[in-house]
């Protein structure tokens, strides 16, 4: 029985490097036609290491992968950016973060409160907002 080869955390990101500079150059969500052959050499990696890699991009839904229908038309390649769990863990820490910002502000409004009574902020327009005591 063949032993399945994972593709190590460098080379992964070598060739995930190169489409996130491709799709830089040709926009995000654009197809791009590439060879395994050129991957592999744009990304300085072995030709079995970019097809794992690949492989393995897929499954992370960091590219999607349309096959042409026929060998002769070339496989194309949409970057998707990073992997949704990572994406997950960026919008959390995002998140987290406005909460804080959140709490400081409240706990700043409160501070404002105590110090100059029950108020009300009136927007005019963008650049001026009025702030009025509430009896």
């Amino acid at each position: 029985m063949a032993k399945d080869y994972t593709v190590n955390a460098e080379n992964l990101g070598k060739v995930q490097q190169f489409f996130q500079l491709q799709s830089e150059k040709l926009g995000n969500g654009i197809p791009m036609s590439f060879t395994v052959v050129q991957i592999a050499e744009d990304s300085n990696v072995a030709l079995a290491t970019a097809h794992k890699a690949l492989k393995e991009l897929a499954n992370r839904g960091v590219i999607s992968v349309i096959k042409g229908q026929s060998r002769r038309e070339a496989i194309q390649y949409i970057y998707r950016g990073s992997s949704p769990q990572k994406s997950l863990q960026e919008l959390e820490a995002m998140v987290n973060q406005l909460e804080n910002e959140n709490k400081i502000l409240r706990e700043k409004l409160t501070e404002f409160e105590k110090e100059y009574g029950n108020v009300q902020v009136i927007t005019v327009d963008e650049s001026l907002q009025i702030v009025v005591k509430r009896k």
